[in-house]
């Protein structure tokens, strides 16, 4: 299963947005069905993740509008013979990480009375229930949800390197990416050497530090159409526990300081990919091993 950032309009994606509508009309009447049709969904504030199965085939998918107060959750749907494997809750972590990306602090939903699933779903994901909130009216057949989104308290320093630093950013850049590359096969340290080697400017590069120990490291270059993000790499054994994901924010909000998006390219088939999604990044093209990704400071 990939779960990406995407353009709702899309035959697939548009099928299932119309077996959405026809799901809530047999539950809801029309006054009480608040919908976002696919204008709507394309919008720039919108962010829309779309869950595809090994196929390519669309199984699910979910958006976050986001606003001044915080980000709303519309249109999560799970085709039926896709559900009980975890789809609804990936897509619903890729909209908590973008809408954190984009400085939400606060998450809200409405639903229904007659979806004890969904309630269920949202309960378990941390959502509590809560009084109507926007343009909606307090309707009996509503039930408002909101959950708060914690910043990262990942609790790190960058602090600048030196040419003298290259062999110890290259020993972390191994241990970081080898189960990647040894899972398609790539895995060539003299390879990674010469790669990072081409790349290395001390000038952009900083370690990450967190209690006194170096545990990874950011190379992000400043270029006249966009800050492009050359590496990102934290230690495996302290993945995820926030860190990158805090690194990563702190890059998004200077380039949204500068009005420009931030570019990158990560390894196919690597778990980064998700992360870079889950934090509103949406992929612009490919190549044989590499998939490149742009997130917009708008």
């Amino acid at each position: 299963m990939l779960i990406a950032f995407e353009h709702p309009d899309q035959p697939d994606v548009v099928a299932l947005i119309a077996a959405l509508d026809a799901y809530q009309a047999s539950l809801y009447p029309p006054e009480a069905c608040y919908t976002l049709d696919i204008s709507a969904l394309s919008q720039p504030q919108v962010r829309f993740a779309v869950a595809r199965d090994d196929s390519g085939q669309a199984i699910g998918c979910a958006a976050v509008v986001l606003g001044p107060d915080g980000g709303e959750v519309k249109r999560m749907y799970v085709q039926p013979a896709a559900r009980g494997q975890g789809v609804a809750r990936q897509l619903l972590l890729a909209l908590e990480g973008a809408a954190r990306a984009a400085g939400c602090r606060l998450l809200q939903l409405e639903t229904g009375p007659l979806q004890p699933e969904a309630l269920a779903f949202y309960a378990s994901l941390g959502f509590a229930r809560c009084a109507a909130f926007g343009d909606y009216p307090d309707h009996p057949l509503s039930v408002f949800m909101c959950k708060t989104l914690q910043p990262a308290s990942a609790g790190y320093q960058l602090e600048p390197c030196v040419a003298d630093d290259f062999e110890a950013l290259l020993a972390l850049r191994l241990a970081a990416m080898q189960p990647s590359l040894q899972a398609i096969g790539r895995f060539d340290p003299e390879r990674a050497r010469a790669r990072l080697a081409a790349s290395y400017q001390p000038a952009v590069t900083h370690w990450i530090v967190q209690g006194g120990q170096r545990v990874g490291f950011v190379a992000c270059r400043p270029l006249a159409d966009c800050h492009y993000l050359d590496h990102l790499y934290v230690l495996p054994s302290l993945q995820g526990q926030g860190i990158g994901g805090a690194v990563l924010q702190q890059l998004q909000a200077q380039a949204a300081h500068a009005g420009l998006p931030l570019c990158l390219g990560a390894l196919r088939g690597s778990a980064a990919n998700l992360f870079y999604q889950r934090h509103g990044f949406v992929p612009t093209h490919e190549e044989e091993w590499d998939i490149y990704y742009r997130w917009p400071a708008a």
